[in-house]
């Protein structure tokens, strides 16, 4: 056995044993597991011109994203609300590449100028980026920072009224605390609970004018976290479907493209990661698979963590032969509607998740969709099982999910497996069911997650921020001039 992979064994063992090791020991393991893990190389994952059933012939991917979509809406977040000019919006992230905070931030940018907003960019992480390419190819205004100097002299040039901040690095809420510039921050899941040092955050948000959570599980997290800030200045406002960047494709092609003829295809859309649980969902797909032998699982996301991808890989290559060539484990993925198309289920196991972008477009889709029980989740599937199945948290409670609790249960048998392979056996059985319901689900989920009114609320509450910098002021703002947002986001 390499070094490497010895050091790999006892990071394991250790995070494994996380709770009970000193937080500052936990912290240094972390880094340095991080350092090893950075300089190695991804498991080879399936490729995407691969039948999921052997021996199929699929069609070329050019014949199926060509085909017209069945259902194209405009490129159009609805009426303005106002003829006005509301003013200039920064949006400051670290990353646009695909991720869901990415994805957040580049609706943002595409539609705030619909309500009145003229907008530009600031990224300050890795340079270039799937989503950035794609904003400027758009003819919005991207740029680049990567140190407090180059922050500063791009605020200074762009001078806006207001800054929009998707999981900012504590430097960037520096450079623009200095230039006195209203912050509305939004909590995307991550780093709320998992990575906020609750010490430190009451003193970091003195600088944020208000927050936006993406969901009321969120919201709450937040709020019991650092009880002293204004709670009327935490507003949950959901993220809202773009039928734009998600065109519904043609079913019968995105099968044929994939393989497919009569086979039950349950996906899952995101990162190979600890916090997605992708170890989890195959383990408990696996024990599924036994009884319902016409399944696939197809999980399509980027690697975060390549040593835990090989534990994932390792458990796909345990599995009795039957079943492993029916699991398919591949890349992030360019055309989400063929594959949402072609499939009858989206799974998500997650651990931890602040709203669920990929389960929104899975519902406007069609999909019924199976989640595990954290942010969106609850909202999403709907009251008395509407639109899918929700399942218990893979630690046992969504309130008691941390990094610590993540490590010890990431590589066991979850306190969820057994309920989590029956949902999704359920939904195979309800195949006919669900196949008649896809019209009703893809038309109500898109009424109840609107883009045109999550773009409004944000415009309203960026408005309110900019008239109102401090935090207690903007709690106190929701007056007769000014727009009236209740917590959850809704309006009266």
């Amino acid at each position: 056995m390499r070094l490497r992979d010895h050091l790999h064994e006892a990071f394991l063992a250790l995070q494994t044993k996380a709770w009970a090791v000193p937080a500052p020991v936990r912290r240094f393991a972390r880094a340095v597991m991080n350092r090893v893990v950075s300089s190695e190389e991804s498991p080879a994952l399936e490729p995407w011109d691969t039948p999921l059933v052997p021996g199929m012939s699929p069609i070329s991917l050019a014949d199926a994203v060509a085909l017209p979509p069945n259902a194209r809406e405009p490129h159009d977040a609805g009426p303005a609300v106002s003829q006005r000019s509301r003013g200039h919006c920064l949006v400051l992230t670290d990353v646009l590449d695909v991720g869901g905070v990415d994805e957040f931030a580049a609706l943002l940018a595409r539609r705030l100028a619909s309500v009145g907003w003229s907008v530009s960019v600031i990224k300050t992480g890795a340079p270039g980026g799937y989503l950035a390419e794609q904003l400027i190819a758009e003819g919005v205004q991207v740029m680049e920072a990567q140190s407090p100097a180059e922050l500063e002299a791009a605020l200074r040039g762009l001078n806006p009224d207001v800054v929009s901040a998707h999981a900012p690095a504590s430097w960037c809420l520096g450079t623009v605390r200095l230039l006195k510039l209203p912050i509305v921050e939004t909590l995307h899941g991550a780093p709320t609970p998992l990575t906020t040092d609750w010490r430190s955050e009451p003193e970091r948000s003195t600088s944020i004018t208000a927050f936006v959570a993406v969901s009321q599980f969120v919201r709450q997290h937040y709020l019991s976290g650092n009880p002293q800030y204004p709670a009327d200045a935490v507003i949950t406002v959901p993220i809202g479907y773009d039928p734009a960047a998600r065109p519904r494709a043609d079913r019968n092609i995105s099968r044929g493209w994939l393989g497919l003829t009569t086979e039950f295809l349950f996906t899952s859309l995101g990162r190979c990661s600890a916090e997605k649980n992708t170890y989890g969902l195959i383990d408990a797909f696996a024990d599924m698979a036994r009884s319902a032998p016409d399944s696939h699982l197809l999980v399509a996301g980027r690697v975060d963590d390549p040593n835990y991808a090989r534990h994932v890989v390792k458990l796909i290559g345990a599995q009795p032969r039957d079943v492993r060539v029916r699991i398919h484990l591949r890349e992030n993925t360019s055309v989400v509607p063929a594959v949402l198309s072609a499939s009858d289920c989206f799974v998500m196991d997650s651990f931890y998740e602040g709203w669920g972008m990929a389960s929104v477009e899975a519902l406007a889709a069609g999909l019924p969709i199976i989640r595990s029980d954290t942010g969106g989740a609850v909202e999403q599937v709907g009251p008395n099982g509407q639109r899918g199945y929700l399942v218990g948290n893979p630690v046992g409670c969504s309130g008691s999910v941390t990094w610590d609790s993540i490590a010890r249960w990431r590589f066991s048998e979850q306190p969820n497996k057994a309920e989590l392979s029956s949902a999704m056996l359920a939904a195979v059985e309800a195949r006919d069911s669900w196949s008649h319901q896809r019209e009703s689900i893809a038309s109500k989920s898109m009424s109840l997650f609107p883009i045109a009114d999550f773009v409004r609320q944000h415009a309203e509450i960026l408005e309110r921020a900019a008239a109102h910098p401090d935090s207690v002021a903007f709690a106190q703002a929701a007056g007769a001039n000014s727009p009236v947002i209740r917590q959850d986001g809704s309006r009266p």
